[in-house]
């Protein structure tokens, strides 16, 4: 049995008897634009949490304001402990069954490491998905077994059609180019880097991939790291110029994030 649990952080205050249902709630709250609704998917239980609107991620100097934008605002999370469930007899993807005949999902979280397999499943069963962000993903090389379960998630490239996607724990640029691969339908892509690197050709090599795609959407960049700092920008600055990478593109530093977009 599916245990649910409604938290309502403050200051919203909304009343919920038995003629008063969840689809109700979210439905008024997304109309007023008061608050939105997130699902957290947790160790034997799903937690729906309605909380106050703040902006996230992807939101680039963008705030909601149709009520078709406020509807699609629905995030799904899993968390760290959906580790442990993937191998009992209910399953995460039990949970996400359940949750979807709540509300319709466009927005998901990973927080944690998920593993090629593990990821092709949850995608196949959210495919209203409007931007991923993924904690820390196992990536296969050419001669490891799991390349089978690569042809998997490539099999999705027809079918998904997220446009963010936000790559928590990033070591290679080749992580990168996988998910370019399979998700083309990105204009925005945000990545941590867990260390340090040549930053110049870092982007370099991101840009000069994505030209190489004649359907490339991609037109926003946001690259987290500890170093960043001014000088970093105007060297990235310098060599987009020097090589004619973009030509209509604006640069700039956000504390510890390097924002680039471009036409």
């Amino acid at each position: 049995m599916h245990a649910c649990v409604i938290l309502i952080s403050e200051p919203v205050s909304i009343k919920i008897n038995k003629d008063y249902s969840l689809h109700n709630v979210i439905g008024k709250g997304t109309a007023y634009g008061q608050w939105i609704l997130d699902t957290e998917i947790g160790v034997d239980n799903i937690i729906y949490s309605i909380s106050p609107y703040k902006k996230r991620w992807y939101e680039q100097g963008n705030t909601m304001n149709s009520f078709d934008e406020w509807s699609k605002s629905m995030r799904l999370v899993l968390s760290d402990a959906c580790q442990e469930e993937w191998c009992k007899s209910l399953t995460v993807k039990d949970y996400i069954h359940h949750v979807l005949t709540v509300t319709q999902i466009y927005h998901l979280y990973i927080y944690f490491q998920i593993s090629i397999d593990k990821l092709t499943n949850v995608l196949q069963m959210l495919p209203k998905l409007d931007s991923l962000e993924i904690y820390c993903f196992v990536y296969a090389g050419p001669d490891d077994p799991l390349l089978e379960d690569i042809q998997s998630l490539f099999d999705l490239v027809a079918k998904n059609r997220i446009t963010k996607l936000y790559l928590k724990s990033i070591f290679l640029a080749e992580e990168i180019y996988l998910f370019m691969e399979i998700f083309q339908y990105i204009n925005q892509l945000k990545v941590e880097l867990i260390q340090s690197v040549d930053m110049e050709s870092f982007v370099r090599d991101i840009l000069l991939h994505s030209m190489m795609k004649p359907n490339s959407r991609l037109q926003f960049l946001c690259f987290c790291l500890e170093m960043a700092d001014d000088l970093m920008v105007q060297k990235i600055k310098n060599m987009i110029e020097n090589e004619n990478l973009l030509f209509d593109f604006n640069i700039k530093r956000v504390m510890n994030e390097i924002h680039l977009q471009w036409n």
